[in-house]
């Protein structure tokens, strides 16, 4: 499993671990505020240094952390017409 440091921080913002997978789950909005905090930054710094150096470098990882928001907003993403689009294209290919 791979954990993010300084554990005496970090290990507060865990809230599951798949061990099949050998991955702990943190929560994404606790992690924020662990990085505003320790580094005294304000909430955009953080949030752009959780994306860029913590997400980004998950790739690379085999045992990389998972993250999870309660800030994820699914009714930002048009899935229903985004299927009915692949149908439509579909039907053009069919004829």
């Amino acid at each position: 499993m791979l954990l993010i440091e300084p554990r005496e921080h970090f290990d507060k913002c865990i809230i599951g671990v798949l061990y099949d997978q050998d991955k702990v789950v943190y929560d994404a909005d606790q992690v924020i505020e662990t990085f505003m905090r320790i580094n005294d930054w304000d909430e955009e710094t953080a949030i752009e240094w959780f994306e860029y150096n913590t997400i980004r470098s998950c790739a690379y990882y085999k045992n990389a952390p998972l993250f999870m928001s309660s800030e994820f907003d699914l009714d930002s993403f048009d899935i229903e017409e985004g299927e009915e689009e692949d149908e439509e294209e579909e039907e053009d290919e069919d004829e």
